[in-house]
């Protein structure tokens, strides 16, 4: 197989993402949160772009589990492929992927647009999943 292509990350990535974290559920977002939180405290003087590579890692392992249909649409169209046709790559495809996307320059960037997402959505999570019923169970 030739070598992968993959184009660079762009605003729409964000939603993608955004729609992705969506269905990794409480725990991505409460592990993630939780990294950001400790990065910021940490006195880095900001997130590392080992936290990112870390939350990332995180959201890919989270997302195969959870959100396998997505990922594969977003795989395929980083790399100008169809869906089909992602599906028949070797299986070496998706590392090299990762690898390359961990190269590009605007990785950062990308994550750190994400992180407030992240903390917020972890928070809330934390703190509404307590008070959402008051305790009651709601009936469908």
């Amino acid at each position: 197989m030739e070598d992968i292509k993959v184009r660079k990350l762009e605003t729409k990535d964000l939603f993608t993402v955004a729609d992705i974290l969506g269905e990794c559920g409480e725990d991505f977002l409460q592990i993630a949160g939780t990294l950001i939180r400790k990065a910021l405290i940490g006195g880095e003087g900001g997130v590392s772009l080992m936290t990112y590579q870390m939350i990332g890692v995180t959201l890919f392992t989270s997302a195969l589990k959870k959100a396998s249909g997505k990922l594969r649409i977003f795989l395929a169209d980083l790399t100008g492929m169809k869906v089909e046709e992602f599906d028949h790559t070797p299986l070496n495809t998706i590392p090299k992927i990762i690898n390359i996307l961990s190269k590009q320059e605007d990785l950062v960037d990308f994550f750190q647009k994400l992180s407030p997402l992240i903390e917020q959505f972890s928070g809330e999570k934390q703190t509404s999943s307590k008070n959402d019923t008051d305790g009651k169970t709601k009936k469908s």
